[in-house]
């Protein structure tokens, strides 16, 4: 009888370890009269909300599966199997280029998931620490985005955990814009564009130089390598067939 008791043991903790299930506690929260008006020059609707974000991070990190439970709304109750998914080659390395010379950057976390909702199989990419979020969720209604209001307003004075959810149907036609006045430090830097191709066991593996200029640095600072992998990471989801 100790034996069976024992064994169950064993197997319930080795259950326990490889899955895991955690609650988001979202909740809605009021932005500003001048926040407001900025969302609504860029969104029809939109949602803020206030998540502990450093405890998200906790919860995702350290198993190889997590099924996460996030109710963001009345009609968004999202029931998410999600699992760490690192996007970076063998190869990978991250640098600045400053006007000094370059730095390396060492990134040695995985930052990066994947994952679908439980109920529909819709896909699920999003990338997490303890200070930055950014992803999408299909749903039927469409893609659900995520991102950061510091981001989104660029106000850097705005905490890292209030987010702004919306879906990519409901964002306004506008004249985007790209440019940097620093086109001496850049012309230093790594041009963008492919630079190696090969196959590995029936899959195709792309690897790319990607540099982001002074404005992408002026808007994310120190979060600008996560944030080009967030970016890299739902690229990905576009041309992954599984």
């Amino acid at each position: 009888m100790k034996n069976i008791n024992l064994s169950l043991l064993v197997f319930l903790l080795a259950c326990t370890l490889a899955y895991s299930q955690k609650r988001v506690l979202s909740r809605d929260i009021t932005v500003t009269s001048s926040e407001e008006l900025r969302l609504l020059n860029t969104f029809k609707e939109y949602q803020v909300v206030e998540i502990d974000l450093a405890k998200f991070s906790e919860d995702v990190t350290p198993l190889k599966e997590t099924r996460i439970l996030w109710d963001i709304g009345k009609s968004n109750n999202l029931d998410i199997q999600l699992y760490p998914h690192d996007i970076r080659s063998p190869s990978f390395k991250a640098a600045m280029v400053m006007e000094k010379g370059i730095t390396n950057v060492e990134i040695n976390k995985t930052v990066t998931y994947k994952g679908y909702l439980t109920n529909t199989g819709n896909k699920v990419r999003l990338t997490i620490t303890d200070n930055f979020i950014y992803g999408s969720i299909q749903t039927d209604e469409g893609l659900l985005m995520i991102d950061q209001l510091k981001y989104v307003l660029k106000d850097k004075s705005i905490p890292s955990n209030k987010l702004v959810i919306y879906n990519n149907n409901n964002v306004k036609e506008g004249n985007l814009v790209c440019g940097t006045p620093d086109t001496e430090i850049e012309g230093r830097s790594a041009q963008e564009g492919v630079i190696a191709y090969s196959s590995s066991a029936g899959c195709n593996i792309v690897e790319v130089n990607v540099d982001c200029d002074t404005e992408y640095w002026n808007d994310y600072n120190d979060a600008s390598f996560t944030r080009m992998l967030a970016e890299f990471n739902m690229i990905q989801d576009v041309y992954e067939d599984e």
